[in-house]
């Protein structure tokens, strides 16, 4: 089979599963379901840690923190961005969604970026999401991640 109409299959799956998980979600549920299924198609293998309690025989759910996203304002675009080592430094992964203020995706970005370190990994997730988005003809950015490092750095901290 050629590898044009397996990469579009994929992609297809991707969406139908995407649009699957999506009903009867809010906007925040989404997001994190849209961002894992990115994840999951990059790192195939990837699982979620469990976190234990007290009792070691019952694992709990890591659970997430609660999301506060909110969309630009009128007339700019929001790149969110993260990056991941499996290890410190380990086999690395980056990805970046840009929205615009109607929380329309505009592009979604994710690559593996070879052995490097966690902050080396949030560095480029940041760069790469500002590349795509500048070279789409955006001008108005709000950058917004996870990593103090990459906040600070930019603000010259």
């Amino acid at each position: 089979m050629d590898s044009g109409v397996i990469c579009q299959k994929i992609k297809s799956l991707l969406i139908e599963l995407t649009n699957k998980a999506a009903k009867g979600k809010t906007l925040k549920e989404n997001l994190y379901t849209r961002w894992d299924c990115r994840l999951k198609l990059t790192f195939p293998n990837l699982s979620i840690p469990t976190l234990f309690g007290s009792n070691s025989s019952n694992p709990l759910p890591l659970s997430r923190p609660p999301i506060q996203w909110k969309a630009p304002d009128p007339g700019w675009v929001k790149v969110n961005f993260d990056g991941a080592s499996l290890g410190n430094p380990g086999p690395s992964g980056i990805g970046s969604m840009i929205m615009d203020e109607f929380v329309n995706s505009l592009k979604e970005v994710s690559d593996y970026i070879g052995h490097t370190k966690n902050n080396m990994a949030e560095f480029r997730a940041a760069l790469r999401g500002l590349q795509v988005g500048v070279s789409s003809g955006v001008r108005k950015i709000h950058l917004e991640g996870d990593s103090l490092n990459v906040v600070n750095a930019i603000r010259k901290k």
